[in-house]
């Protein structure tokens, strides 16, 4: 941002010193103060009006209601707002008044894993951003890799993004999978290691603009399709036939986000993010590609984060080139029963959650064990789910068969949950034909750019919103050819 661009932000800022600003400190405390704290420095004014709400609903609803004019929030918050029906709108509804750029000590070891003799496993991670990458922020895309160099073996898991797990930053509370990230990938990466009996020490962060560009520079990917299915929920209408179909960067997007078109809703979604990551694997280690991995790291510089070293990736590509190995490939996503909860990242609001199926991530520990182990391991179909790792919490609705829910409202409600699509069939797609896990991240606002309320329609003179955040340069997270990592953080605001 110029001077002169800080400089009218800070006029709007300036015509609203004498509102209420409101704040979530029992959700994002350290940023919510620090944030604060630079507005009343900014406006000279240490007796700023403000209102403190519980949850992300009370602070929007309080905007919009004009309890108060101006919302300080958190960049990486505001995909959580836009996810409720309630406040889909809340992006074009405000405006960012200011920009509050705060740093952050996020980080995440660089990794000493050698990839080449011993069996490892990664955690791929997809948030729902455009732009710039970052190591705090949703992870809409939990999906693990486990390879056993030695006996060619890979397991690809994943979990509903809704997934309702301990939160480790929230001393453990139950909280949605995919918010764990908000407080730094390693988060997520703890309790991952934690449900799995494995410990998850590496990563690879990628989100929409940088898959995008991955795609891309592999060519476009084949995918065997299990069903054929129409999409329009991200702009074009989108066909996918039955059978080996070729996926360019913008259809693969499609692909790996659509929820709604589904038989299975989100967890085919999932299912469909396997099959991507399967045909991924397949076109990397390819005679085509592994014989110009050289020049194809370099085209992907700068398209995701990641802790492992230039030097074991490069290995791990040589090995492919000197041995030609065929690899065996299996993969599981991980299903549950839908509700809604209490989350610990967001207040007091309930929201939609998945219970993931306990006996089923079980299994999967399980297969990661004999892959670890060294045993050869082959696709079959995962136990009837049973079992949850955690109750709902203050939950305003049963927690019900999926098949039931879907019956009972697909004529009246059918995206009565927004943030989890549930799934209209009972269907097991965890079968021998591939499957994957279908989390698909939603689309969000600009990332400097975060957004206000307001009772009024908005026009570019009667409202607007300050940015809080974390923007930080993230130890630990790299750039594809750098061993170190090195992440940008994420911009919060303030909004009013």
């Amino acid at each position: 941002t110029s001077f002169s661009q800080k400089k009218d932000e800070l006029k709007d800022l300036e015509q609203y010193s004498d509102s209420t600003f409101i704040t979530t400190l029992s959700i994002d405390q350290d940023n919510q103060r620090n944030a604060l704290n630079e507005v009343k420095n900014l406006l000279d004014k240490q007796d700023l009006n403000v209102t403190d709400k519980d949850s992300l609903t009370d602070a929007v609803s309080a905007l919009y209601s004009n309890e108060a004019q101006v919302l300080i929030l958190n960049q990486n918050y505001v995909s959580m707002i836009t996810d409720t029906e309630e406040y889909a709108s809340f992006s074009s509804d405000t405006r960012v008044l200011y920009t509050i750029k705060i740093a952050s000590d996020v980080s995440v070891a660089t990794s000493d894993t050698e990839l080449t003799t011993q069996p490892f496993s990664i955690f791929f991670a997809g948030n729902d951003q455009e732009g710039e990458l970052s190591l705090t922020g949703r992870t809409d895309v939990v999906m693990i890799v486990t390879v056993n160099p030695t006996s060619h073996q890979i397991l690809i898991s994943s979990f509903p993004r809704d997934s309702f797990v301990p939160n480790p930053a929230y001393n453990n509370q139950p909280d949605k999978l995919t918010h764990l990230g908000l407080s730094g990938l390693q988060n997520t990466m703890t309790e991952l290691s934690s449900l799995l009996g494995t410990p998850i020490n590496n990563y690879v962060l990628v989100n929409f603009t940088t898959f995008r560009t991955i795609i891309d520079a592999l060519g476009g990917i084949d995918v065997d399709n299990p069903f054929a299915f129409d999409s329009d929920q991200f702009g074009p209408h989108y066909e996918f036939a039955e059978g080996t179909i070729h996926l360019d960067s913008v259809y693969a997007l499609a692909y790996a986000r659509e929820r709604y078109h589904l038989p299975n809703g989100d967890f085919d979604r999932n299912m469909h993010q396997q099959l991507i990551m399967k045909a991924i694997i397949s076109k990397l280690t390819s005679s085509a590609v592994i014989t110009k991995f050289d020049s194809l790291l370099t085209a992907l510089k700068g398209t995701f984060l990641t802790n492992l070293t230039d030097s074991s990736i490069y290995a791990l590509c040589q090995k492919q080139l000197d041995e030609n190995i065929s690899w065996n490939i299996v993969n599981y996503h991980i299903e549950g029963t839908t509700g809604t909860s209490v989350c610990a990242s967001a207040g007091s609001t309930p929201l939609s959650i998945v219970l993931p199926y306990a006996n089923q991530i079980s299994f999967v520990s399980s297969e990661i064990d004999k892959v670890e182990a060294g045993e050869t391991i082959t696709q079959q179909d995962l136990p009837d789910g049973s079992g949850v790792l955690v109750e709902p919490v203050g939950s305003s609705s049963t927690v019900s068969n999926s098949n039931e829910y879907y019956e009972e409202n697909q004529n009246t409600n059918q995206n009565q949950y927004p943030e989890q699509q549930v799934p209209q069939q009972n269907t097991n797609t965890n079968s021998s034909s591939g499957n994957a896990s279908n989390d698909q991240p939603a689309a969000t606002p600009d990332q400097n750019n975060e957004v206000v309320p307001t009772n009024e329609p908005v026009t570019p003179s009667d409202n607007g919103s300050a940015n809080n955040g974390d923007n930080s340069g993230n130890n630990g997270g790299s750039e594809s050819d750098s061993g170190n990592a090195s992440g940008a953080g994420t911009d919060g605001s303030t909004a009013g």
